[in-house]
């Protein structure tokens, strides 16, 4: 399955709008993770073996729980950080899921706050963009397993 990063910024596009109300613009600088990166993934089972990961700083990721949760900065809690961008990361997904060919499934997503980062051996950047909102960067790969490994490793 080929993917290309119009798609990727499409269906970005559109979740952010539809459930944030929110612009983003591709980035025409390098994508810098700082220390406070938060990052969510979900990953896609079945005829295609792959994830999509979100990663965007701390800042962003509390603002954006901010707005889906109609909360002022100082309620947001940690738990909302990961709920919305897991949630990020699963609309994303079931986006690109459709584009599967079937059976696919989506698993729950996975969160990590703070800096620490998520490992996917074993699979190969497919693609990759880098976007903008609110002159935050925030950046979106989709994974997929290496072909070697599809005998040895399943997730």
């Amino acid at each position: 399955m080929q993917f290309k990063e119009d798609e990727l910024r499409q269906f970005s596009q559109m979740v952010w709008q539809s459930i944030l109300g929110l612009d983003i613009k591709p980035s025409d600088r390098p994508f810098n993770a700082g220390e406070d990166q938060t990052e969510g993934c979900v990953q896609i089972t079945g005829a295609w073996r792959g994830m999509v990961t979100l990663s965007c700083p701390g800042e962003l990721a509390r603002k954006v729980a901010e707005i889906m949760f109609h909360l002022e900065p100082a309620e947001v809690s940690s738990e909302e950080v990961q709920d919305a961008i897991g949630e990020l990361a699963n609309m994303i997904g079931g986006n690109l899921k459709a584009l599967m060919p079937p059976p696919c499934e989506l698993s729950l997503p996975i969160v990590a706050l703070n800096g620490h980062k998520l490992h996917f051996p074993m699979t190969e950047r497919v693609c990759q963009v880098t976007l903008e909102c609110m002159d935050h960067q925030f950046q979106l790969t989709i994974l997929k397993q290496k072909e070697s490994t599809r005998r040895i490793f399943s997730f």
